[in-house]
């Protein structure tokens, strides 16, 4: 009784687990090399089933569930890349594209800023950090208001409305508390790297500036700051058009 139990147990193991790779493949829709990898098992159930009834010697038994067992196991491990592959690509794309992200947002904040004081946008880098670093922005303080029934000059003449001009560091205007606040905290802002793509092996962004001819013949100026060395070729992320006055990313909050 002891040596039937010894010798067909094997075959119920090994047949109990394949029928539960199997299982677990069909309800958890895995590919076909993972059911290939389910059906090795119970083949090897056979063999050893064929080996506990003397048709086959232990030899062959133990060369063809070797075998088989290494297929199993070379398949569902196989499937499980397939599946496990693309899910670490898409972690990982999202955590470098959260930083590249942050880095196109600091750029057009910016660029925008040089535009509305210059009327252009910065044609290189090192213009526009120089313009952050060293330039300052005219800001003005209003301080009471406009009666009913007066315009803003009539306002002011009058000394119901003070408009207080001051010169403020460009760096202060342009990242105020309220940006820094908002930014994404794993990504300092530094000013000298603004340029360079994170993760992108010293790759920088692209700058593109120029202008396009509106109604009445007047010129608006665009500009287009994209990824040069983007973690997935098929998803480069960027802001702003050449072919129109915008300034929008295309990451997802802002599609």
């Amino acid at each position: 009784m002891k040596d039937l139990i010894s010798r067909f147990t094997p075959v119920l193991i090994f047949t109990v687990l394949g029928l539960l790779v199997i299982i677990f493949g069909v309800n958890t829709g895995q590919g076909s090399e993972y059911m290939i990898g389910g059906g090795a098992l119970l083949l090897i159930a056979v063999v050893v089933l064929l080996n506990a009834l003397q048709i086959i010697s232990n030899a062959i038994s133990m060369v063809v569930s070797l075998v088989l067992v290494l297929v199993s196991a070379g398949l569902i491990y196989y499937n499980f890349q397939s599946i496990n592959g693309p899910i670490q690509f898409l972690k990982e794309k999202n955590r470098r594209y959260a930083y590249v992200i942050q880095n196109l947002k600091d750029i057009r904040e910016a660029q925008l800023a040089y535009k509305k004081k210059n009327g252009v946008f910065a044609t290189t880098f090192d213009t526009l950090v120089t313009f952050v670093e060293t330039d300052s922005i005219p800001l003005v303080k209003r301080s009471g208001s406009v009666p009913d029934g007066l315009t803003m000059e009539l306002a002011i003449d009058s000394g119901y409305l003070h408009l207080d001009t001051s010169l403020v560091p460009a760096k202060e205007v342009i990242y105020t508390k309220e940006y820094m606040d908002s930014r994404y905290k794993k990504q300092p802002l530094v000013l000298d790297s603004l340029e360079y793509v994170p993760f992108g092996g010293g790759a920088k962004f692209e700058m593109e500036v120029s202008s396009i001819e509106r109604t009445g013949g007047i010129q608006v100026p665009v500009i287009e700051v994209r990824d040069s060395n983007p973690f997935d070729p098929t998803e480069v992320m960027k802001f702003g058009s050449m072919s129109e006055p915008s300034t929008s990313g295309n990451w997802k909050e802002e599609k």
